[in-house]
């Protein structure tokens, strides 16, 4: 939020940023609802209805667990997922995951938001869950207590490319040219990196 914030100050607009179920948000964009979603991967399906910038940010999107219920979690291929049950979000994005998933039999749980796949887990209602490192950071200088045992395995499921996308409905796809150089402005000048520093 304080990147499209940064963005949007270099451009002189005002910005109003909301947060919902990610799967809504696909949806507001697919309709011209919302102008702008934050952070999102590019992939052909939603490439229909979203114009994307250029990449803002690398992050990986790993496996993890709490080590009060699971003491330790390793992968190197997919098959050994097989008997786990994982949370994801719906709507996301997670590379090849999902259909690995449904390949070598992985139990999937899906739910509107990371916070409440946090709390499964932390419950041990789940095995384990998908979440972008910088989320999970978040989440435990959020809250260092609850989340002491919130471990990741080493291998990420994929190396996210994440970047602002803009619906082609909206008021905001003019700008695109605009918020790259902003962006690219951003990077060379250590702002995006700063930002990121704050949470890593």
């Amino acid at each position: 939020m304080d990147i499209a914030r940064e963005i949007f100050a270099r451009l002189n607009k005002p910005v109003e940023i909301n947060i919902y179920p990610y799967e809504r948000c696909l949806y507001q964009m697919k309709t011209g609802e919302r102008d702008v979603l934050l952070m999102a991967k590019k992939n052909p399906e939603r490439e229909q209805f979203m114009l994307f910038t250029d990449v803002v940010a690398s992050d990986p999107q790993l496996f993890y667990f709490d080590s009060a219920h699971k003491p330790a979690f390793q992968w190197t291929t997919w098959s050994d997922l097989k008997g786990y049950k994982v949370g994801v979000v719906r709507g996301f994005d997670y590379g090849p995951f999902r259909s690995e998933a449904k390949k070598h039999g992985v139990h999937v749980e899906e739910v509107s938001d990371e916070l409440q796949n946090i709390r499964k887990l932390m419950a041990g209602r789940l095995d384990l869950i998908i979440l972008n490192r910088s989320t999970a950071v978040y989440f435990k200088q959020s809250n260092p207590a609850s989340s002491a045992n919130l471990k990741s395995a080493d291998k990420a499921v994929t190396n996210a490319q994440f970047h602002y996308a803009l619906s082609k409905k909206g008021a905001a796809a003019p700008l695109l040219a605009q918020m790259n150089d902003a962006i690219r402005q951003m990077k060379a000048d250590g702002t995006i990196q700063r930002i990121i520093g704050k949470e890593n």
